[in-house]
């Protein structure tokens, strides 16, 4: 399913919570710039939902690297 802009904001929203409790649990993702953070989360977030945020978007939105986006989700996914 394609993101509207109010699901979009949502996640963003949902994201911010999200990296406050991911720095507390993962020293690993301390010192990653907030951007990347960012990017990673509401990917991360999109595709638990189904929801089709592609890393292409992410990448014109927040301005970091497919590669940093990546890394930080391998992190996120060995912490579930």
């Amino acid at each position: 399913a394609t993101v509207n802009l109010l699901e979009f904001v949502s996640l963003c929203k949902e994201a911010d919570d999200f990296i406050r409790k991911i720095l507390i649990k993962s020293p690993k993702l301390n010192g990653m710039r907030l951007n990347t953070l960012k990017a990673s989360v509401v990917h991360y977030l999109a595709r638990k939902k189904g929801l089709n945020v592609t890393l292409n978007s992410l990448y014109h939105i927040y301005s970091c690297c497919y590669t940093d986006i990546i890394r930080v989700k391998k992190v996120l996914e060995s912490m579930e």
